[in-house]
């Protein structure tokens, strides 16, 4: 019997060493079980939080999973180390940063994990290239999709890097 198929957005982000090289890698190192359906453009971004480090990539990719979303952090937190991630100091320099943004429409709340993502709200480069590849995606807490949301917000400071590729 085939498992259920969940729709999963993830962010990715980075901003040490080949920043290019290391969203490509995140994307290839997915298991098997997590299939990428799309993947948004690449936005360099300034940074967050702490500012004093160097400007970031940033990209969503929308992807279908037959994991449930526990096991899909997992995976995600594997390859963030197997990429150079150690944990230091929240919003500091990382070689990459991997969050589950959306579950198909769940919403939970656990102390590993919050679904929709708790810190996106406010957060341009999340909501500039999610709205790229889902515009029509609601955000169940504000109410609206995530195109309202990405004109809503002050994107000044957000650059095309890298065209959408069809690439894994």
């Amino acid at each position: 019997m085939k498992h259920k198929q969940h729709v999963v957005y993830l962010a990715l982000g980075t901003n040490l060493g080949d920043r290019l090289e290391n969203l490509r890698q995140a994307r290839q190192a997915l298991p098997p079980a997590v299939e990428i359906e799309a993947a948004s453009s690449v936005y360099e971004t300034p940074p967050w939080g702490v500012l004093d480090q160097p400007p970031f990539y940033n990209q969503v990719v929308r992807a279908v999973t037959d994991l449930s979303p526990h096991d899909l952090l997992t995976y995600l937190k594997q390859i963030e180390q197997r990429l150079g991630r150690t944990e230091t100091v929240r919003n500091g320099p990382r070689p990459i940063d991997l969050d589950i943004l959306f579950y198909d429409d769940l919403e939970l709340e656990t102390p590993q994990l919050s679904i929709p993502h708790p810190r996106m709200e406010g957060r341009a480069f999340v909501w500039l290239p999610l709205a790229e590849i889902a515009p029509h995606l609601i955000y169940p807490k504000l109410g609206k999709t995530a195109q309202q949301i990405a004109t809503e917000l002050d994107c000044s400071g957000i650059h095309l890097t890298l065209e959408q590729e069809s690439e894994r």
